[in-house]
């Protein structure tokens, strides 16, 4: 009980204040996810012409 609270746990990115956060701790930006390199690679292979970005909500 006392490591819970010390180390501090939960799924909230900003629960754990670090000056490093995480990449699961970082919001994603659609931008930096367009424009990656695994994204590039997908574009070729796969001749996209046309990428559709849909919300959760």
């Amino acid at each position: 009980m006392i490591e819970d609270v010390e180390v501090g746990s939960g799924c909230v990115a900003d629960m754990q204040k670090s000056s490093n956060p995480k990449p699961s701790q970082k919001e994603l930006d659609m931008n930096d996810i367009l424009n990656s390199a695994q994204m590039s690679a997908a574009k070729e292979i796969l001749h996209v012409k046309k990428i559709t970005v849909k919300t959760k909500t």
